[in-house]
């Protein structure tokens, strides 16, 4: 969201398929997605999505990540029957989730913002996602910063239609694709 300051409307696309689509399409002028996560690696499925996409890199921001437990109003967060979130994220707090609820089941989502939309519409899940997405989807916070490393850094990649004039601080990105 630095990218674009204040003046932007923020549309909720629940997978990176869809924001590709919705940029290729023209629903919208930019879409925001992961690449590469300093704990977990590549985002696989965006640099997938690339492959079959006319879509350009048009901009990039590194974003600390600090994800966060979140539960509905009505939730008892001392009984619920599972936390859902992107398997990214998951990973991401693998060992705390042991430690703090090692028999709660986990529901892997397309994106942190469909687990928000569960916790909210279902009182015994939980949710883990920005502080964000709590705002949105009208969460409670329970417990803040739950990632395993607290140096967690994700790339999002800013993608257009149209070219971008050059800054002078432009990057090149290359994506070899091979059949196996």
């Amino acid at each position: 969201m630095k990218y674009f300051g204040s003046t932007f409307e923020l549309l909720d696309c629940t997978t990176i398929d869809d924001v590709f689509l919705k940029v290729e399409d023209g629903s919208i002028n930019f879409g925001v997605v992961p690449v590469e996560n300093s704990t977990e690696g590549a985002v696989n499925n965006t640099q997938d999505c690339f492959i079959d996409s006319e879509v350009r890199i048009v901009g990039e921001e590194v974003v600390p990540i600090e994800h966060n437990l979140m539960f509905s109003a009505t939730a008892d967060t001392e009984n619920f029957n599972a936390i859902a979130s992107h398997k990214q994220s998951l990973a991401q707090c693998r060992k705390w989730l042991q430690e703090n609820y090692p028999a709660v089941r986990f529901i892997e989502c397309t994106s942190n913002a469909e687990a928000a939309r569960l916790a909210k519409n279902d009182a015994s899940i939980g949710a883990i996602a920005s502080e964000l997405a709590a705002s949105i989807y009208g969460l409670e916070i329970k417990k803040h910063n739950i990632q395993d490393q607290y140096h967690n850094r994700t790339r999002f990649l800013v993608l257009s239609k149209f070219k971008a004039a050059p800054t002078g601080n432009d990057k090149t990105s290359v994506l070899i694709y091979t059949e196996n």
